[in-house]
């Protein structure tokens, strides 16, 4: 395998907007998220995915389970990150579905997949238009993610 880079990524901070509920604590959310999974894929450390995860968000659970998968056998990656183009849509949640201070937020993104080394040997990195959407839902003590969707922008059109 070629020899992994040395890991100069520093772990993203929580914004301070994540200490309280509301639509600006419910937005700082997804954008940490999006940098805590870039953070995740360059380094491996699946951590700050985790706790920001609810128990049952199936596209949280899939994202840190390939990244766990990926660097279990052997792959690295670096110089991945995301831009967020574009906040397209805010909105609350029904609370009698989604209990109170859920939000769902979607954001059209610049995806910088990372290079690294893989079953298929080194990758390049690429780079993708993409729709994302997250349901957040503020505890009274911290924000979690309870689901998340990705397509490609030329899809949404």
């Amino acid at each position: 395998s070629l020899k992994r880079p040395p890991v100069t990524d520093k772990a993203p901070e929580q914004p301070a907007e994540m200490s309280a509920g509301g639509e600006a604590g419910a937005k700082a959310t997804a954008r940490y998220y999006l940098k805590a999974s870039a953070y995740a894929w360059n380094t491996g450390d699946t951590g700050q995915l985790k706790d920001l995860s609810d128990a049952d968000c199936v596209y949280c659970r899939s994202e840190y389970t390939h990244v766990d998968e990926f660097y279990a056998h052997g792959y690295w990656a670096t110089k991945g990150y995301t831009d967020v183009l574009e906040t397209q849509a805010i909105e609350q949640l029904p609370e009698s579905e989604y209990g109170a201070n859920a939000y769902a937020i979607q954001f059209h993104i610049e995806e910088h997949v990372a290079e690294g080394y893989t079953s298929n040997g080194f990758q390049q990195a690429e780079v993708y238009s993409t729709i994302v959407q997250f349901h957040v839902r503020w505890d009274g003590t911290a924000w979690h993610v309870m689901e998340g969707a990705a397509k490609d922008a030329q899809d949404v059109k």
